[in-house]
């Protein structure tokens, strides 16, 4: 009965600090821009948005690269995802809503320890080409796939797309490219 106070206490414990850490940083709500002059690129930050209930930790945003040279561009959903477990998941896969494969790059892997609770964090960046953001002003959903069998839906809203899109548009025309 013991264990099991001490156990219930470290759940709270838990919780509460992921509370805190989650009222220390609100999500972002304004796209911004991060631009080194000794970098080939801009790089346009975008709304962050939960993913699943509005008390999840998990969150994802835009994140788009203009080549300064020519105005190029890539698009890529950053996702900031964390579980408890007793293994990783390792998130690997994406999939359209259109049911197309989606490149995956691994970002960051990072894990908490407290007793016998284990925490994970995987961040991914899920590439989108130009065209397919522009051609889903509304929306879409993304499937994101893990080698353990788990899975995730993101859903970039209207506001995050146009936001974004409107902001490289600014960017392109201030630096005419």
């Amino acid at each position: 009965m013991k264990r099991f106070s001490k156990l219930i206490i470290l759940v709270f414990f838990i919780v509460f600090l992921l509370k805190c850490a989650t009222a220390q940083a609100p999500l972002r709500k304004t796209v911004k821009i991060d631009e080194d002059r000794h970098e080939i690129a801009a790089v346009i930050i975008g709304i962050e948005e939960k993913i699943g209930s509005p008390e999840s930790l998990n969150k994802f945003f835009i994140r788009s690269w203009i080549y300064k040279e020519n105005g190029n561009l890539l698009h890529q959903i950053c996702v900031d995802y964390g579980y408890t477990g007793k293994d990783w998941r390792f998130y690997k896969t994406a999939t359209s809503q259109e049911g197309q494969p989606l490149e995956l790059v691994k970002i960051e892997r990072d894990a908490d320890y407290h007793e016998s609770i284990n925490v994970y964090y995987e961040t991914v960046g899920v590439t989108i080409a130009d065209e397919y953001l522009r051609n889903h002003l509304n929306g879409f959903t993304i499937k994101i796939s893990a080698e353990s069998g788990h899975s995730f839906i993101v859903e970039p809203t209207p506001e995050q797309i146009k936001s974004q899109l409107t902001k490289i548009q600014e960017y392109k025309k201030l630096n005419n490219l």
